[in-house]
């Protein structure tokens, strides 16, 4: 990342939603790939081939009325997939992505079906931030019976990406990585080096390559990008000014509850309200009341 806010970064950081959107959302080669990287490590059924669900870029985002950029698909055994990338730490993620899943298939039921008629769905979120505990930067999340084990709920599955960890892990140092592993590099790396050799494992990746080398060169989308800045910016901003004004109304609070301890004590011992006003700054009112 460029270490200045205004000066346009030479290729642009994949995971930002508004960029995996373009890459991932508008090429079914490089989103097959991608599933089909994450069916490889779960021992799922290989995928052939998808239908886009909204892979429009929606024109309000560039004038910041939209910023819904999940990337939906049908894939080819009916199956609901919705993949949300995330650059900032959300609160109660987990219950947002769980909201996202139970709509997803709540609004596959159209008038005249019936629960036949609904397919598994899946929920795949890609984090820049840690979420769980579990060291692996790849969780995948299914419901099982308590006492067996056993799996159920076949419709179900949501999957989890955290980038952090990746960048932390091993997987960064070694040469031999597997398609997951070599497509979560992808999205945690924007250095054109590392992204270059990336390219050269299969057709896919070298496509994604080569649309994000165009997306970078975009007007709007640095703009987008700049934008984003300055949101992380402003909310970092807004924290570090709550941060302080709690500190320092703590301060007060602290100050004030010693000095009405200080003034019951001298209240006991038979001091006058006229020097407990001058030791503790309380009011007349104030020390009456204790």
């Amino acid at each position: 990342m460029s270490d200045d806010l205004f000066e346009p970064v030479p290729i642009l950081p994949p995971c930002y939603d508004f960029v995996f959107k373009r890459i991932f959302g508008e090429n079914e080669a490089v989103f097959i790939s991608f599933i089909n990287s994450i069916f490889e490590r779960t021992g799922e059924r290989k995928v052939v081939s998808i239908v886009y669900q909204n892979n429009e870029f929606p024109k309000e985002y560039l004038d910041g009325r939209s910023n819904i950029l999940d990337v939906r698909a049908t894939l080819d055994d009916g199956t609901q997939c919705n993949v949300e990338v995330q650059v900032r730490e959300q609160t109660f993620y987990e219950a947002r992505t769980l909201f996202h899943w139970a709509r997803l298939y709540y609004e596959q039921i159209k008038k005249g079906q019936t629960f036949q008629d609904l397919k598994k769905t899946i929920c795949i979120n890609i984090l820049d931030f840690t979420l769980f505990s579990e060291e692996d930067f790849f969780n995948h999340y299914i419901i099982v019976n308590e006492k067996s084990l056993k799996k159920a709920f076949d419709e179900f599955g949501i999957y989890f990406f955290e980038l952090p960890k990746f960048r932390q892990n091993q997987y960064t140092q070694t040469e031999s990585h597997t398609r997951l592993e070599n497509w979560t590099s992808f999205l945690s790396d924007n250095k054109k080096e590392n992204l270059e050799k990336l390219a050269m494992q299969e057709e896919a990746f070298q496509q994604a390559y080569e649309k994000l080398k165009y997306l970078s060169s975009d007007k709007d989308m640095q703009y987008l990008y700049h934008m984003e800045r300055m949101k992380e910016i402003g909310i970092k901003t807004d924290l570090r000014a709550a941060e302080e004004k709690g500190i320092a109304e703590g301060e007060i609070r602290g100050k004030k509850e010693a000095n009405l301890a200080n003034a019951r004590k001298m209240k006991a011992k038979g001091f006058s309200i006229a020097e407990i006003m001058e030791f503790t700054e309380l009011t007349e009112e104030e020390i009456r009341a204790l």
